[in-house]
Formats: structure tokens, C-alpha cells, sequence
């Protein structure tokens, strides 16, 4: 891979995006999805080819990947979500509402796996959540209208108190925290269905 003249930013072409049609082979399937997402981790915030990667964002949030039947093609269509969203941060790719939505929700149900602590993804999920705290991604999910917000807002509150466990280090139990408080800050008035969750966390903390 080229690097730009600063010798730090990748130089991409758009011959390294790889497909991830769903219908590859799987083990080819996830083998792209891997050398996709090791190439975005590498591309810093508004990377200036970002656009390169329209192609991959829009086959990505296809549902194929948010039911697939193995955690570790799920988790890695995740991440290079996260990632994409990460390089255009503060905007976001261009996508319908309802594809934003699911895509939001998709992203919010896999922090219950960082419950498993002995899972061999577990280095790579901790990567997510620290990708999604990095640029703050859930601010433009919370402020989807007709509600959409609040029905994602639910998902990482409820999913990240539930997957918070004693072994987890404080570096990771403070991204939750911060991924938490952003989005409460996020609401003028914080909806009743986020207090119901917060009340019972301070009532009964091992819940």
C-alpha cells in the first residue's frame, strides 16, 4: 500500500476496497471484510478519500449482514461500519432514514457481546466500542426523528448495562460510560423510556 507524502495516511486505491457481495463464499466473505476493515482502521477522521468507500458503506447495510448466522462476518460488517463512519465523521454517508435506523440498531445490538470476556472476538469488539465512542457516533442516531432515536438510545443503554461485568477493565467500563453520557446529553428532556433503564440500574445495580 502506497502512503501519502506525509508518510502517515495510506494513499488508497480504489482497487483495495474489496467486495463483499453476499454472494461470496463465505470464508471469502470474511477474509474482505477483514483486509476492508485493517485498511480503514489505518485512514484517520474525514480521510480525503473517503468516497472510495460509498460503494462498501451501501452494500453493507444490506440486511444479509445484520441476520447472518456467524457472530464473526456480523462483527466485522459492524466495525467496518463503524469505521466508515468514523472517516466521514462529523457527517455521515448518504442513506434513507429507515436504512439509518437499522443500520444504528444493528451497530447498537452487537455491544452485548462484550459480555463475553473469554470470547475470541472480544479484542475486536472492544475495538468497536472504542471506534464508537472516538467521534461519538450514536449523536446522529439519537436525533433521527419520529422516534427513531429513543428506540436506538434504548438498545446501547439496555445492551451495554447488561454486557458491564466486574472483570472489565476501567479503561473499557469508562468508554460505556462515555458512550452513555453523550447520548443522554444529547436530549433536552431524556424520554421515560432511558430513565426506566437508568432508575433500574441505581435500584438494583445487578440487574
Amino acid at each position: 500500500m502506497a502512503t501519502s507524502s506525509s508518510g502517515s495516511i495510506p494513499d488508497v486505491l480504489p482497487s483495495q476496497v474489496l467486495s463483499v457481495n453476499p454472494s461470496l463464499p463465505t470464508n471469502k466473505l470474511l477474509d474482505n471484510l477483514t483486509k476492508n476493515q485493517r485498511l480503514l482502521q489505518s485512514l484517520p477522521q474525514n480521510y480525503e478519500k473517503r468516497h472510495f468507500f460509498t460503494g462498501l458503506f451501501k452494500t453493507l447495510l444490506d440486511d444479509f449482514f445484520y441476520s447472518h448466522e456467524r457472530a464473526d462476518i456480523q462483527l466485522y460488517a459492524a466495525i467496518c461500519l463503524a469505521d466508515i463512519i468514523r472517516i466521514y465523521a462529523p457527517n455521515l454517508p448518504d442513506a434513507s432514514p429507515e436504512k439509518m435506523l437499522n443500520m444504528f440498531l444493528f451497530l447498537a445490538r452487537q455491544l452485548i457481546g462484550l459480555k463475553k470476556i473469554d470470547d475470541t472476538l472480544f479484542t475486536r469488539r472492544y475495538y468497536l466500542l472504542e471506534n464508537l465512542s472516538m467521534v461519538q457516533s450514536f449523536i446522529p442516531a439519537v436525533n433521527l426523528e419520529d422516534n427513531r432515536g429513543c428506540q436506538i438510545s434504548t438498545i446501547v443503554l439496555t445492551n451495554l448495562f447488561n454486557a458491564v461485568q466486574k472483570k472489565h477493565s476501567d479503561q473499557l467500563k469508562n468508554l460505556m460510560i462515555e458512550i452513555v453520557s453523550v447520548i443522554l446529553a444529547e436530549y433536552e428532556t431524556i424520554p421515560f423510556a432511558l430513565l426506566e433503564i437508568l432508575f433500574a440500574r441505581i435500584i438494583d445495580p445487578e440487574k
